[in-house]
C-alpha cells in the first residue's frame, strides 16, 4: 500500500465526543482496555473539560502528532499508537464445527472511528439496511418478505471471514477517490491500517498470545 503523508483533517469538538459516545452500545464487547459507554459517560459528563481533552487527544491520535511535538520534531509515541491500533481477537461459534472470527477495537480506536464517521462526508450504501438501526434484523426480515411478495427473489449470500481477509489496499484506493475522499476517514485509515497491527488472543490461566495483522479491519 503506498504511503500517504498526514492531510487536514479539523479539530474535534467536546461536542464530537459527547455525540460518539452517546452512539456507542452498551452490549459492545469489550478488548484489551475496561472502557465502557458508562465510564467514558460519566467522565465526560461531570465535566466538559473532560471532554474538550478527550477531543484533543482524538485529534492527536488522527494526525500522529500535536503543536508541541511538531515544533519539538517528535512523532506521536509509536508504543502509544501500538496500543491503540491493537485488538482482541476471539472466535464467535458458527454452527455446529465452525467458528467466527472477529476482531475488537480498542475503545479509544472505536470512539475515534466514530468521531470520523460522525464529521465525514462518505456515507454507506443505501444497501446496508440494518446500520444503526434498533433490532435491524427485523427490517431486513419485513423488506425481503415485502420484496418475496411482490415477485421479486431474495438470494442470500454468505462472505466467509469478510472483515479479517479484506484487502486494505483496495480500500484505500477507494477511500482516496476523489468523490469519495474525505480529510477524516482518509486519515482515520492511514493512521490505523498502514502500519502492522498486533491481535491479542486471551486464553484460560492468563494465558496469551500475539498475532500480527498486516490485512482485514477491526470491528
Amino acid at each position: 500500500m503506498e504511503s500517504s503523508r498526514p492531510i487536514a483533517a479539523s479539530p474535534f469538538t467536546d461536542e464530537d465526543v459527547f455525540n460518539a459516545v452517546k452512539r456507542m452500545s452498551r452490549q459492545a464487547a469489550t478488548a484489551i482496555d475496561p472502557w465502557t459507554k458508562d465510564l467514558l459517560l460519566s467522565i465526560i459528563s461531570v465535566d466538559r473539560d473532560n471532554a474538550s481533552m478527550l477531543a484533543g487527544v482524538l485529534h492527536r491520535i488522527l494526525t500522529l502528532h500535536g503543536p508541541a511535538e511538531e515544533e519539538a520534531g517528535r512523532p506521536f509515541s509509536e508504543a502509544a499508537m501500538n496500543i491503540v491500533r491493537a485488538g482482541r481477537l476471539i472466535g464467535i461459534p458458527k454452527g455446529e464445527h465452525d467458528i467466527r472470527p472477529i476482531v475488537i477495537s480498542c475503545s479509544l480506536a472505536k470512539l475515534l472511528g466514530t468521531v470520523v464517521l460522525n464529521k465525514c462526508s462518505s456515507k454507506c450504501s443505501a444497501h446496508q439496511f440494518a446500520l444503526n438501526t434498533v433490532r435491524g434484523h427485523e427490517r431486513i426480515a419485513h423488506m425481503a418478505r415485502r420484496e418475496l411478495n411482490n415477485g421479486k427473489v431474495v438470494h442470500r449470500i454468505d462472505s466467509r471471514n469478510a472483515f479479517n481477509i479484506a484487502a486494505r489496499a483496495k480500500i484505500f484506493n477507494i477511500v482516496k477517490r476523489p468523490g469519495e475522499k474525505d480529510p477524516h476517514l482518509l486519515q482515520y485509515f492511514v493512521t490505523m491500517y498502514q502500519p502492522v497491527s498486533s491481535l491479542f488472543v486471551f486464553g484460560e490461566n492468563g494465558r496469551t498470545a500475539r498475532v500480527m495483522a498486516n490485512e482485514g479491519v477491526r470491528h
